[in-house]
């Protein structure tokens, strides 16, 4: 995207089926500071850009989660 426009904001309902969690779940998110997104007057709005980065790390560590998860063999 070029540097001087301005991307659409999404609403939390729209993030809330990418994310598919309830908008409200989203929104108490970012009121916990673990999701990217702010208010504008009295509705949350979100950066696609900002949420796109954010689904990319968590991936990221989920995966890393889950490898170190594998680690522990069953003992039999």
């Amino acid at each position: 995207m070029a540097a001087n426009t301005i991307e659409p904001l999404l609403n939390s309902k729209e993030v809330g089926q990418i994310l598919g969690v309830h908008p409200k779940v989203a929104e108490r998110m970012v009121k916990r500071g673990e999701l990217p997104g702010f208010k504008v007057a009295r509705f949350f709005r979100y950066s696609p850009s900002a949420l796109q980065a954010w689904i990319e790390a968590h991936s990221r560590s989920a995966v890393e989660s889950n490898r170190q998860a594998c680690r522990i063999q069953p003992e039999f």
